[in-house]
């Protein structure tokens, strides 16, 4: 059964596997991004995802390319985002 991601927490968690998957692949600039998404302070829950979903899509070709494996992750933490945004929104 795969994660329903219900939180912004919970969204972030799983950016960090993500990013520190990605930096065990070589791919340390996406890293770096997911890494600033996390670090940063938001104003609202709907600006956390927005922008998380929004470094989330830009990493996508990046775990394409050096993280195959991880492409369905990826999509399950965007739709997540996505979800979360469109309730706090």
């Amino acid at each position: 059964m795969r994660p329903e991601y219900e939180s912004v927490a919970e969204i972030f968690q799983g950016i960090a596997s993500l990013r520190d998957q990605l930096l065990d692949a070589g791919a340390s600039e996406a890293a770096a991004e997911l890494s600033e998404v996390i670090a940063s302070a938001w104003a609202t829950a709907s600006e956390a995802v927005g922008e998380a979903r929004l470094s989330l899509e830009r990493v996508r070709p990046q775990v394409a390319a050096r993280l195959p494996q991880a492409t369905e992750f990826l999509g399950d933490l965007i739709a997540a985002a996505q979800r979360l945004w469109d309730v706090t929104a």
